[in-house]
């Protein structure tokens, strides 16, 4: 009787443990779960925000009064990638109006540069959405930027717009590159599927 006792004891104990060790592991997978759902929960905000709050009305409302100022002035927002000259640069900044236009496009680009660095943004997204107005109209403004930054013995004026510009055209070089390889790639495969193609149709010919 004590050797049944010992060994349902024994038995008891061990079930015991194969449920604590079961309970533990639930616990694991739960919380696993609940952090995975967290992160998603997050990922969605971030994408719900980058669609939201910088719309393209939003962009459109700011940039469209700037082109159109820059226009007059003999410049192509839309189509320009270089610096602007001296002449243009000195007609923006001694007109307030002018000024005003170009200073509500730059702090439109440096909210939106400053919510992708602090996170409120999902990063792909909005260097996929982005990453060519950003790089483009930093090039082309660094010369106002400069100026004022040096008018105002201030480095940070427009600095989040200027680290995102120079951080996305890194990234954006070497997926072009990385894009070049893929293409380069997958046109040498449809040239041999293509050879192999005709190879065969003409030898069905001769058949």
């Amino acid at each position: 009787m004590e050797n049944k006792a010992a060994n349902l004891n024994s038995w008891l104990q061990t079930i015991a443990q194969l449920i604590t060790s079961a309970l533990s592991l639930l616990l694991i997978i739960q919380v696993y779960l609940a952090k995975e759902q967290i992160k998603l929960g997050i990922r969605w905000n971030k994408l719900s925000a980058t669609f939201t709050f910088f719309t393209n009305d939003t962009f459109v409302k700011i940039e469209l009064p700037a082109a159109e100022m820059l226009k007059a002035l003999g410049v192509d927002l839309y189509r320009r990638r270089e610096p602007l000259d001296d002449t243009t640069v000195k007609a923006i900044l001694e007109d307030p109006d002018k000024f005003k236009e170009i200073k509500a496009w730059l702090n439109l680009l440096e909210d939106y540069a400053t919510a992708v660095h602090v996170g409120v943004l999902e990063p792909d997204s909005s260097f996929d959405l982005m990453a060519d107005v950003i790089i483009r109209n930093f090039q082309i403004f660094k010369p106002i930027i400069d100026c004022i930054r040096e008018e105002m013995n201030n480095i940070r004026v427009w600095i989040e717009l200027e680290k995102l510009a120079l951080k996305w055209e890194t990234r954006q070089q070497r997926e072009i590159i990385d894009l070049e390889e893929q293409l380069k790639q997958a046109r040498a495969r449809y040239k041999k599927d293509h050879e192999e193609l005709l190879r065969k149709q003409g030898a069905n010919k001769r058949f």
